[in-house]
């Protein structure tokens, strides 16, 4: 399997769960605040700390390396934009707590951050599936020296972080 290939697969288990997201925002937030928080941990131990920790500290330095072009462009895009996701789960987070300590106010910050983060998540995962991908497997083509690498490097990652992909598979299975 390629690494475009993981990280697509890491995708769709994503978009699955944010699509599990969407539902429960659908309905009145107060009284969920467990089931979001389990969202939440969701995306920033799954979509952030594994998935992301495999596109940031391999993908995209394994890119630099063989076309420092792209780190000004679609990589710094999607660098910009992993940074913007956490700032908004980072704030629907800390809204969490002051709905859970009564603040029914925090309600409509939850809503703004995580839909603001949901749309652009989607967004990012298409270009990252419809851009980037093809294009850093375009470039190993010529390099050869891709997949090579980066997959033992993915497997460190899945040891460190063994059964974080276990621990949510509810969501997205």
């Amino acid at each position: 399997m390629k690494a475009s290939e993981i990280l697509s697969q890491e995708h769709k288990n994503i978009l699955a769960g944010l699509d599990g997201l969407e539902r429960l925002m659908a309905s009145p937030l107060a009284g969920q605040e467990d089931t979001l928080r389990r969202y939440i941990s969701f995306i920033q131990e799954y979509a952030d700390a594994y998935h992301h920790a495999k596109e940031e500290n391999i993908y995209f330095k394994w890119i630099g390396e063989h076309n420092p072009m792209m780190l000004n462009g679609p990589v710094a895009c999607m660098l910009t934009e992993h940074q913007h996701g956490r700032n908004l789960v980072g704030d629907a987070a800390k809204a969490v707590g002051k709905l859970a300590a009564g603040d029914a106010s925090a309600e409509e910050t939850i809503r703004g951050s995580l839909s603001g983060f949901i749309s652009m998540l989607r967004a990012h995962i298409m270009k990252e599936d419809q851009v980037l991908y093809p294009m850093t497997d375009n470039l190993d083509g010529s390099v050869g020296t891709g997949d090579a690498t980066m997959l033992p490097l993915f497997d460190e990652v899945a040891e460190k972080l063994a059964g974080v992909p276990e621990k949510f598979a509810d969501l997205y299975s």
